[in-house]
């Protein structure tokens, strides 16, 4: 896992949030790797993490997004080809 805050490699501190608590995350998706940034309410950056496209990079999607209290809404700009796909139900 390779792990980013404004280009430079950082520690994670879970469930680090503004006074509010709410934190907002958005997923750009590429051939190769995914790029996820959080943001909190007044869209100031808090993390940031690049995993490779792979059932593996998108385990680590999920837990460095767990880390936080309150995700509030995940967003994702992704070609049709690049998209994470759902598991069927």
């Amino acid at each position: 896992m390779m792990r980013h805050e404004h280009g430079r490699q950082q520690r994670q501190q879970p469930g680090r949030t503004d006074g509010a608590g709410w934190v907002y995350a958005g997923i750009d998706t590429h051939a190769d790797t995914h790029h996820v940034a959080v943001i909190d309410t007044h869209g100031r950056p808090v993390d940031d993490l690049r995993v490779e496209a792979t059932a593996r990079g998108y385990r680590e999607v999920v837990r460095f997004l767990a880390q936080w209290v309150g995700v509030a809404l995940v967003g994702w700009s992704a070609p049709a080809a690049t998209a994470p796909v759902s598991p069927e139900p």
